[in-house]
């Protein structure tokens, strides 16, 4: 019998900046009985599971490991990394490009490429990144993707049941693009931002403060929404309201939008119960977990890891 015990490594991560990714993880894991923790360390005993972003010590670090006990590694994927038009993308630019929101780019690509050899699976939290020909990078890529977990009461924030201070609330890093987009809507709300730095529950009580939370693309030509923000929203008993329009994917249905920066658009929109639009969203949200558009758990990946990796009862 085959004994699923997943170790996720935080060995290249501040914890507090990937909170989300292990609530996700640790939702759809628990929920089908997956033994789980975390550590700062790489385990011979369990299945290690690591998300995304390779400084060099840690890499030969991770080849080291394997090499030793005859391991795989798995790797969470969080950025948009495309092959198109015979050119790598990450976040929708060239690789090498300039930019102020992931100026380490090539770094990290060129991570993955020297992890290819041990890297069993490139899972992917929902239906992002969608890591479109992904396989003309690393040709042995074999993607999984985990299905959108159900919200449950015990998964919510405490609520705060004083009158709501902003409008919106931010959180995450500050582009040019995103300042700009901030500086307008202050001119016709009351709007707080803060990154992830900040510690989680400090995040949620400033969305308590809230009546929605905001989602403000890193760049004008960026065209995905950013799940874990939406998430994060749902568990702090906010709706969220992205700027601009994106590219459809299982969860566009379950925020709201502002098309465009209009003074007058946004007062209109402010009309609206927040509480209303978040309990509709939500019970949109909640109804799609359910539904066949979600993923089905991809049990038989994680089986077949434990088999190459010989973890067995």
């Amino acid at each position: 019998m085959i004994d699923l015990r997943i170790n996720i490594f935080l060995g290249n991560h501040y914890p507090e900046w990937i909170l989300d990714q292990i609530w996700f993880l640790k939702k759809a894991l628990i929920h089908k009985k997956i033994s789980l923790q975390f550590s700062n360390k790489l385990v011979p005993d369990a299945l290690n599971l690591i998300i995304e972003n390779f400084e060099p010590p840690l890499i030969q670090k991770i080849l080291d490991f394997c090499k030793k006990y005859n391991k795989k590694i798995g790797v969470v994927l969080t950025e948009h990394i495309d092959f198109v038009n015979g050119i790598i993308n990450f976040n929708g630019i060239q690789v090498a490009e300039s930019d102020d929101y992931q100026p380490r780019k090539l770094l990290r690509l060129l991570g993955l490429l020297n992890l290819a050899p041990v890297t069993i699976g490139y899972f992917t939290l929902g239906d992002y990144p969608r890591l479109i020909n992904f396989d003309k990078i690393i040709y042995t890529a074999n993607i999984i993707r985990i299905p959108y977990p159900m919200i449950e009461e015990k998964d919510m924030f405490l609520q705060i049941k004083n009158k709501p201070e902003y409008d919106f609330v931010f959180t995450g890093t500050l582009t040019d693009h995103r300042k700009k987009i901030i500086n307008y809507i202050e001119n016709s709300s009351k709007i707080f931002n803060c990154t992830f730095g900040n510690k989680e529950t400090t995040r949620a009580k400033l969305l308590h403060e809230s009546r929605y939370s905001l989602n403000i693309p890193q760049r004008s030509t960026w065209k995905w929404l950013s799940p874990m923000r939406i998430l994060f929203g749902f568990r702090s008993g906010k709706a969220t309201i992205h700027i601009g329009s994106a590219e459809k994917c299982k969860i566009s249905k379950c925020i709201e939008y502002l098309p465009k920066l209009d003074k007058q658009y946004i007062l209109n929109f402010l009309k609206n119960d927040s509480t209303i639009l978040f309990e509709q969203n939500l019970d949109k949200y909640q109804s799609f977990v359910c539904s066949k558009e979600n993923y089905f758990f991809p049990i038989s990946e994680f089986e077949n890891w434990a088999e190459v990796d010989q973890i067995i009862l």
